[in-house]
């Protein structure tokens, strides 16, 4: 008993895992991690350079940089 509650578990994850691994999924994922990660960095260094590159890489992750 306690197996089958355990497979339909896991079967249940493993489905629900599928419908997320996709590639528009990971591609907002890591759309977020690397503005999250820029705007982090950027205030630790001295030059405006890499505030304008983070700048530059928001707006085109999020659509706004359709040149």
């Amino acid at each position: 008993m306690l197996a089958a509650i355990s497979a339909g578990l896991i079967s249940a994850a493993m489905s629900i895992f599928g419908k997320l691994a996709t590639q528009s999924f990971f591609e907002a994922v890591l759309s977020r991690v690397m503005v999250y990660a820029g705007e982090q960095l950027a205030p630790m260094t001295t030059n405006t350079l890499d505030d304008e590159l983070v700048a530059e890489i928001k707006k085109r992750l999020s659509g706004g940089g359709n040149d």
